[in-house]
Formats: C-alpha cells, sequence, structure tokens
C-alpha cells in the first residue's frame, strides 16, 4: 500500500513511532508544501528586549565565503578532542543519530519533511546537527543558519546546552537560544539557534515587514 512516505513531495523519516502517526503528519503538511519559498539574505539579527523587534544587519559575504570554509576546519579540530568523543558514544545509541543519513537524504530531496519519533530518540538534539554538519561537509556553512522551535523557555535553553555540549563548544558560537527577554545568539555565519515558538512568530513578522516595506532581509 502506498504510505506515508510517498505522500506528495514530502518526506518522512519515521523514527521509532507508528504508521498511523507519520500518515497523520503528513495529512497535516499537506497544506505546506504549495506555499510559495523565497531565498532570505544571510543576516544577522538581535533580540531588542525593550519592544520585542528584531532589528537586522547585513552580512558581509566575504565573511560567509570565510565561514564556509573555516567551519570544515573547526569540525575537524572538534573531532579530535576527547570531550567531543566521549559524548558521541552516547550519541551512537540514539535512534535520531543512528537514522541521520536518511534523515540528511530526505530533507535534501523534499521541500517539507517530517521526522517523527519518541520522546528522547534525538529529534530535537540529532536531526539539525546533522542538517548543520551535511551543509558544513558541502562546503556551505556559513550559510546555513537551523532554527528550532520549543514549546517553553527553559527547553529552549536546556537542548542549546546540551547540543553545544554534544559539540564540545561553549554555547554562543555554532549554537545560541532566544527567547523572551534573553539570548545567548549563536555567530551570524552558520549556525542552531534554539528559540520558542512566540520568538520565531515575531522573527518571521519582521521578516514579512521589511519585505512589504522594501527593505528585504
Amino acid at each position: 500500500k502506498k504510505g506515508a512516505t510517498f505522500a506528495g513531495d514530502m518526506g518522512a523519516v519515521p523514527l521509532c513511532s507508528t504508521k498511523d502517526q507519520v500518515q497523520e503528519l503528513c495529512r497535516i503538511a499537506e497544506t505546506l508544501v504549495d506555499v510559495p519559498t523565497k531565498p532570505i539574505e544571510p543576516m544577522a539579527s538581535r533580540f531588542d528586549d525593550a519592544d520585542d523587534d528584531f532589528h537586522a544587519r547585513p552580512v558581509d559575504r566575504a565573511d560567509v565565503e570565510n565561514w564556509n570554509r573555516r567551519h570544515r576546519q573547526l569540525q575537524e579540530e572538534r573531532e579530535q578532542k576527547s570531550a567531543y568523543k566521549s559524548i558521541l558514544e552516547k550519541r551512537l545509541a540514539l535512534p535520531g543519530y543512528q537514522m541521520r543519513e536518511m534523515c540528511v537524504n530526505t530533507i535534501a530531496s523534499n521541500r517539507v519533511t517530517i521526522v517523527a519519533g519518541d520522546t528522547g530518540c534525538g529529534k530535537t538534539t540529532q536531526v539539525p546537527q546533522a542538517w548543520f554538519d551535511h551543509e558544513v561537509a558541502m562546503g556551505r556553512g556559513g550559510e546555513c543558519h537551523c532554527v528550532v522551535t520549543q514549546p517553553r523557555r527553559v527547553s529552549a535553553i536546556s537542548v542549546a546546552e546540551r547540543v553545544a555540549a554534544e559539540r564540545a563548544e561553549p554555547i554562543g558560537q555554532s549554537i545560541g537560544y532566544q527567547i523572551r527577554q534573553e539570548s545567548v545568539l549563536p555567530r551570524s555565519t552558520g549556525s542552531i539557534l534554539f528559540c520558542t515558538t512566540g520568538v520565531l512568530t515575531r522573527k518571521l513578522t519582521s521578516w514579512a515587514k521589511r519585505r512589504a516595506s522594501g527593505q528585504g532581509g
């Protein structure tokens, strides 16, 4: 029978999930595949606590190109660290890590991908890293910006700290978080940002307003 993985041009990567759950998520996502998309120029954003607004400044394209190369160097250095090797042994047991290649291939081949899995399988911590590391390996690390939403402020902070620890680096480098009235933003040239859904909503609204006024962004 035609399963969820064949639903339109969407990818479905089940991680310890039932077929019914995946199919239901795919039905929900069918409303997303026709949404028009447009490339967004690299921007560095700062969250202003006073007015809940986002102010952006363009990132120099030369910096992006330099970081495309620098990210690959950092990855090579990271793989030699004992702290990274130690925590990698634990990550290897997670379904999200074991299926990272499938996740990356599915994301690359589809406009919308749904990853469904049990709590603790690595959806939040492993899949974003898998895609970011893929972009780094392809020489596009300086252009890759992953945004991961969390339902609560505490979880956004704790997950960001966890992922930074898995990468053997302090938070605020390639990993950061952003919640209301508090943020530790990652570098603007390639990163993974964990934030609440409210923060992402305001960010998207800000982009829409700038485009509507002809300011780009």
